[in-house]
């Protein structure tokens, strides 16, 4: 197993690292807005379980292309009132 060799059909200097990784680079600011790449220009994170069922409705957010109602919980006195 040790002495395995790489078939024909692969040659290990096709490419080298630094060629490697460019290929998978996304691209920059520059040329997003350059050539009108669609994109989201903020990190968005999932919203929690807990803010999206019942209570008191807050309002809407977008998250990943979703709408979403978020609410806060009010069965916790102490959180809703901030205490």
């Amino acid at each position: 197993m040790l002495q395995r060799k790489i078939g024909g059909l692969i040659n290990k200097d096709y490419y080298s690292i630094p060629e490697i990784s460019r290929l998978f680079l996304l691209p920059t600011g520059p040329f997003l807005e350059k050539y009108h790449i669609p994109h989201i220009d903020n990190l968005e994170i999932e919203v929690d379980k807990s803010l999206t069922t019942g209570g008191l409705y807050l309002g809407n957010v977008n998250v990943k292309k979703k709408r979403l109602k978020v609410y806060q919980a009010t069965d916790n006195h102490d959180i809703l009132c901030g205490i």
